[in-house]
């Protein structure tokens, strides 16, 4: 996967999985929800349903039922989803962080208006690595609502998936050097479980080695195919929707996220860089897990109106 897409890539890809009516990913629908989706599906997730989705649809289909059940009052959305984007980031060493951000749709980005998924999604492939932030800090909320951010961490273990409401901040807290080890990833798989059409993408014939991968594409790009999308098509063997419900029903919330407190406090003692200090050192807030503007401004910083 990561060398058929160039990765690290220099831009910010994904996939857009369809989940239609008949594939029973939301389960339980009414005979008015199917009939929408039936309305909306076309337009809304386009008209390609690539084999390659066979087995990130399965997965979709063991997130949804868990997001029903525990994550009220937004489980209650999940009949009307519409589609699942996915994307995948393999990150090695000690400081290898993510920067905050919120999950949008982002070929159609409109400042705090901007589409997020319903929930967003975290499976961790590998014990490695720094822990997830989980902010209680929305897109829509007031500017100054972001100076009393708070969060909780979530830290990698093989086989957990962490479940969270698709409008918060979140990112990937660094590690210090020496706690990881060098040569070890951190590898996850993320999910975003939409419940309104997203804007979705056709990609080049070889956009990975032109660096012209786009978010939410509709199918593999040419250049791209290869050992990968082999594995995808088989799926997991778990059976369609009779191994997905077996998966749900086996899975169970574990008391593993850590209270972290208050997201940005004031340092003591610091002082804003001048012009000329930021050009000497290159100071710059990367990440956002330490900022020279206060929290107010965040929004207006990370997504153009």
């Amino acid at each position: 996967f990561w060398p058929a897409h160039y990765y690290p890539t220099p831009g910010f890809f994904s996939y857009n999985v369809p989940l239609r009516a008949g594939n029973g990913a939301a389960g339980g629908q009414t005979n008015a929800s199917k009939k929408r989706k039936q309305a909306t599906k076309m337009t809304a997730t386009g008209d390609v349903d690539c084999a390659e989705n066979q087995l990130m649809r399965e997965l979709a289909q063991v997130m949804v039922p868990l997001a029903q059940q525990y994550m009220a009052p937004v489980g209650g959305s999940m009949e009307e989803v519409q589609s699942a984007e996915w994307w995948a980031h393999c990150r090695i060493g000690s400081c290898s962080g993510h920067q905050m951000h919120w999950d949008l749709d982002e070929l159609r980005l409109s400042g705090s208006n901007s589409p997020h998924p319903t929930v967003s999604a975290v499976v961790y492939l590998d014990g490695s690595g720094g822990p997830t932030l989980v902010t209680n800090c929305h897109l829509k909320d007031a500017p100054a609502a972001a100076a009393d951010t708070h969060g909780w961490l979530c830290p990698p273990k093989n086989g957990r998936l962490l479940m969270f409401d698709g409008s918060l901040l979140h990112g990937v807290v660094p590690t210090a050097a020496g706690l990881v080890a060098p040569e070890r990833p951190r590898l996850t798989l993320m999910v975003g479980l939409w419940a309104t059409g997203v804007k979705t993408a056709t990609p080049e014939g070889d956009a990975a080695s032109m660096g012209m991968l786009l978010p939410n594409m509709k199918s593999v790009p040419a250049g791209s195919v290869g050992e990968w999308t082999e594995l995808c098509r088989a799926g997991s063997g778990g059976g369609g929707r009779r191994g997905a419900s077996k998966g749900a029903s086996a899975a169970a919330p574990v008391a593993a996220l850590l209270p972290c407190g208050k997201v940005w406090p004031s340092v003591a003692g610091s002082k804003k860089a001048s012009a000329q200090e930021d050009a000497d050192f290159l100071v710059d807030d990367v990440g956002r897990f330490f900022l020279r503007e206060p929290p107010s401004e965040l929004r207006a910083t990370m997504v153009p109106e």
